[in-house]
Order: structure tokens, then sequence, then C-alpha cells
């Protein structure tokens, strides 16, 4: 059986974007290859998908573009980044540990009063108006069932 000569189509579009984020730095492939400790060979072949990057060169080429390694892999920022920023303050770190002492039945209840919450914010201004009797139902039924039921867990 005979070898394809043909690069990964994963390793030609990794090249792609290497090379896209190293132009808009206006880093030659000799610059790059400096701050890497590689020759300007060895960038021109992961480049061209001629050869494959281990992960801590990967690690290695993302810092010396000054770039995270996603940006790098093509993988965009999503909401998931957001969330991971906004749990790492004080007052999420007190929100869960306070959640750690809740039985799972106060945890659901306390977890649905929080979307009810966000989603009263979500809706539009008019909307919101319509269903505010209901929420405000909802809300109370959340809250009476963590302070009464919620212990059966």
């Amino acid at each position: 059986m005979k070898r394809t000569t043909e690069p990964d189509e994963a390793d030609v579009i990794l090249g792609r974007r290497l090379k896209s984020l190293r132009v808009r730095r206006g880093l030659s492939q000799t610059a790059l290859g400096k701050v890497l400790g590689l020759s300007f060979q060895q960038v021109q072949k992961f480049e061209r998908g001629a050869h494959r990057m281990r992960v801590s060169q990967l690690w290695r080429v993302a810092d010396g573009l000054g770039v995270p390694v996603t940006e790098l892999l093509g993988i965009t920022r999503t909401n998931t980044n957001e969330i991971t920023d906004m749990v790492d303050t004080p007052m999420a770190r007190r929100l869960m540990e306070a959640f750690q002492g809740l039985t799972s039945g106060e945890r659901r209840c306390l977890a649905a009063l929080a979307e009810e919450l966000a989603a009263r914010r979500q809706r539009p201004r008019a909307a919101h108006a319509i269903t505010e009797i209901g929420s405000d139902e909802q809300i109370i039924g959340a809250e009476q069932q963590i302070f009464q039921g919620g212990r059966n867990d």
C-alpha cells in the first residue's frame, strides 16, 4: 500500500490560520521562527500543513503570536467563555459555597428561580408586563418550595 504525500486537511487548515495570524501581526516566517526557536523552513512547513504541530508547539506558536490557542485552532469565543469569566468572581464563589449547603430539591428550586428571573429580563417590555403576574406567582411558588418543602431530598 502506497503512502499518500498529501497533507491532512486539518493540518492545512491550521497552517492557513497560522499564516493568516502571522501576516496580520506583521511577522515574517524568519521572525516567527526566531521567537519559537525554529527555522523559517519549519514555520513554512507548518503553514503548508506539510508537518504536524505537536501540542507543545501549538502552545508556543499561539504564545509567540500573542493569541489564545483557541484562536489559532479557529474556535470562536462563545457564551461559554463569558460564563467561565463570570464564575471567577467573588459573588459567584459566595453563591457556589452557599449552593453546596443546600439539598438537591433546594438547588433545583433555586435554579428555577434564577432561570425565571433571567427570563424576565430577556422578554420584551410589553410581554414582561403581560406575564408579570404569572412570573411573580412562579417566583413565590419557588420560594415557598424552598422554605417549606425543599428539604425532602
